[in-house]
């Protein structure tokens, strides 16, 4: 499933159509429970961060940003193993940072998932901290 979730996220970089983008977000929600927390951490993340970042990397359809948010959200808050060394600022200097501008994206429906997806956030950060 690791190279499928590779592949998945490699092509989705070149994909235009935003249906195409959440159909291919859909299979990798349903792979990520499947993949270890190592997996999750450096496949994953990385790239549901780079569509939600400010810039070059966040993409322009509000519907594949609310799903990457709320995927952020469920695939952090599943994850129970993590590299002390690698993974341990995850949140302070990589995950936050791309999600300081959510708050004021123009579209509702990316507001709205952010919100919805902050407890989830936040207990995932908090289990960062206790480890």
């Amino acid at each position: 499933l690791i190279v499928v979730a590779s592949l998945l996220c490699s092509c989705l970089r070149h994909v235009r159509l935003p249906q195409s983008k959440l159909l291919a977000l859909e299979l990798l929600r349903r792979f990520a429970p499947h993949l270890d927390d190592e997996a999750k951490l450096q496949r994953l993340v990385p790239f549901l961060v780079t569509l939600l970042e400010p810039g070059s990397g966040q993409d322009p359809c509000a519907r594949v940003r609310a799903l990457a948010i709320k995927m952020l959200g469920e695939i952090l808050g599943g994850v129970k193993h993590f590299s002390l060394s690698a993974d341990a600022e995850l949140f302070p200097k990589y995950v936050f940072p791309a999600l300081r501008g959510l708050p004021f994206d123009p579209e509702e429906l990316v507001r709205l998932s952010f919100a919805q997806s902050l407890a989830p956030l936040a207990e995932a950060a908090r289990s960062f901290l206790d480890i």
